[in-house]
This record gives structure tokens, sequence and C-alpha cells, in this order.
């Protein structure tokens, strides 16, 4: 069984830095990243229109994925 779910966030900061964190592995790590032991965040990011992005992040063994595909 497959659920797709969406969603938005408001991050206070100016595009251009929130960019460059979702495009930077460090940046992604931040964002998904937590310090509890056996929490995992590993990235993929095609950077360029059309590309595709991936992160899984999560408690071993049972990581969550998220992609996207950069539109403009």
């Amino acid at each position: 069984m497959s659920l797709d779910v969406e969603f938005a966030r408001l991050i206070d900061a100016p595009p251009e830095e929130v960019f460059d964190a979702f495009t930077d592995p460090e940046g992604q790590e931040a964002f998904y990243g937590q310090d509890d032991s056996g929490w995992i965040v590993r990235s993929q990011c095609d950077l360029r229109v059309g590309g595709v992005w991936t992160v899984d992040f999560g408690p071993l063994p049972s990581s969550f994925t998220a992609t996207g595909m950069y539109l403009k």
C-alpha cells in the first residue's frame, strides 16, 4: 500500500537561503536530522529544471522518503 501526502511549510527566511539549504546535503541534514541514535538522513539532488531530489530520513530500519522535482 502506498500513501501520497502533500504539505506546505512556511519558512521564515529569504528564498535564496531556503533554496541553498534544500540543495545542500548539510542543509537537508539540518532540516530532516535528529540527534536520536539510529536516525539517518541520506539525500540525492539533480539540481536542474526537471531534476529530482530525494531525502531518506528517520529511524532505521523503517525510514521515510521525501521526493520532489525542480519545476523552474
